[in-house]
This record gives structure tokens, C-alpha cells and sequence, in this order.
């Protein structure tokens, strides 16, 4: 599969490429994503809507790269959790989003897993605002 620097490489602006990975969204912005597409965006709105703003918008890659530091504790346990549906449902409910439990066969995040994205979504300023 190519990866989005090889896709933009090739194709330059004939192809507008979005990034599919919430953990490489700042550097595919970087290099000319024109946006990504993830679940936590569900989740942290406003971080995600200023990280973009940041990188795209306004070029302040130092602002966004701390940012992006910040979200990325709750983006890779998201990502590397190999229960990424179960965990997005339970953070937006945690963060006041309620959406329900995800379909079957997929069952609600456990109670320790709602205490770990209860602790990487402190660590986030939209998540201290909430959690």
C-alpha cells in the first residue's frame, strides 16, 4: 500500500489524499494531506478542529506539533488497543457525547478500559475540561 508521501510524490495536486491513521495526522498534514479521517475526532473536536487549523490554515507547525503531543497518548492507546470501536464509543460517552454501545459482536469497553481512557483523556486540555 503507498504511503501518503509516495501517493503525493506521484501525484502531486491531482489527488487529494487524507490521512486514514490518527497517529501520523500532523506529519500527513504536514506534507500535504488536505485531512484525516478518525474516530477520536468524535471525541476531541476541538483539538482535532485546531490541530488542523494550525497545521493547514495557519502553518505554526511548533503550536501544532505540541498539540499534537498532547493528543497523542489518547490517540495511540485508541490506535494500538485493538478495540478501537468499543474505545471511541466509551470516550465520547465519557467526554458527555453518549452514542451507545457498539454493535454486536463487538461488546462496551470494561471498566479498566474506561479507566485508562480516563486517564489519557485527562492528560489532553479537552479531556480535563470533561473527564
Amino acid at each position: 500500500m503507498p504511503r501518503i508521501t509516495e501517493l503525493l510524490r506521484r501525484c502531486g495536486d491531482s489527488l487529494g489524499v487524507f490521512c486514514g491513521c490518527d497517529t501520523i495526522a500532523l506529519e500527513s498534514l504536514m506534507v500535504g494531506a488536505i485531512g484525516w479521517v478518525g474516530g477520536v475526532a468524535n471525541v476531541l473536536p476541538a483539538s482535532h478542529t485546531k490541530l488542523y487549523e494550525l497545521v493547514v490554515e495557519k502553518k505554526d507547525y511548533p503550536a501544532a506539533r505540541k498539540l499534537f503531543f498532547e493528543m497523542l497518548p489518547i490517540l495511540e492507546l485508541m490506535e494500538g488497543g485493538g478495540k478501537y470501536t468499543q474505545w471511541v464509543k466509551s470516550a465520547c460517552g465519557l467526554m458527555g457525547y453518549e452514542c451507545g454501545p457498539p454493535r454486536r459482536p463487538l461488546g462496551p469497553a470494561t471498566k479498566s478500559e474506561r479507566t485508562q481512557l480516563r486517564e489519557a483523556l485527562r492528560q489532553t486540555a479537552e479531556g480535563r475540561r470533561t473527564c
